[in-house]
């Protein structure tokens, strides 16, 4: 296979290896013109161009215990779901969030279970793979991440952890305090378009 031929379609590959790393995933994505645009191109055989792709590619059909790649083509509603599996949770969000939703590539949200367009999904509940690697083992849609967060503090703790009426956390599963008992009786104005909720306390 040459990356000449493929059209609407991902490739995802070994990068090679530097300091802390054996090697990682890197992504290219070919659209449906053919055209070669590159994602994600980090280690000692990341590659920024076609031309490297298909090197690496060739080597890889040659036999080379060095590369390594897979290629979901996205016409087939079968691979789009393959590649949502397949993908570690944090590249799937960035290979959704740099493709800008076209084409669509999907995920079934940890929190509701419904399939959702990956872009602008949040990965939670971190955990070590080995060595420094670290990855997500959740994937929260915008919405379910919207409902889990609280609106002083900002982070996610998940809608069973949100006081229904201020919409503060509440550290029920936890033995700490947390926004309701520190700020609940407090009146706050939210600055808009801060990127972090950043409340004035008003007394």
């Amino acid at each position: 296979m040459t990356a000449t031929e493929l059209k609407n379609s991902i490739v995802k590959y070994k990068g090679g290896g530097y300091e802390g790393c054996y090697w990682e995933f890197n992504y290219a994505y070919f659209d449906a013109d053919g055209v070669f645009h590159c994602i994600a191109a980090s280690g000692r055989d990341g590659c920024e161009t076609e031309e490297a792709l298909q090197e690496y590619i060739r080597k890889a059909d040659d036999g080379s215990i060095h590369n390594e790649y897979d290629v979901y083509a996205l016409d087939d509603p079968e691979e789009v779901v393959r590649f949502g599996i397949d993908a570690p949770i944090s590249h799937l969000i960035g290979v959704a969030n740099a493709l800008e939703g076209e084409p669509e590539l999907t995920a079934v949200c940890s929190v509701c279970g419904n399939t959702v367009n990956a872009r602008g999904c949040e990965g939670d509940g971190i955990q070590g793979i080995g060595g420094m690697a670290m990855q997500f083992n959740e994937i929260i849609c915008a919405d379910c991440h919207s409902k889990g967060s609280c609106s002083y503090c900002g982070d996610y703790f998940g809608e069973e952890e949100i006081d229904g009426e201020t919409g503060y956390c509440t550290g029920k599963k936890h033995d700490e305090q947390w926004c309701l008992e520190k700020y609940g009786e407090d009146e706050i104005e939210i600055i808009p378009g801060d990127g972090d909720p950043n409340p004035e306390l008003l007394n």
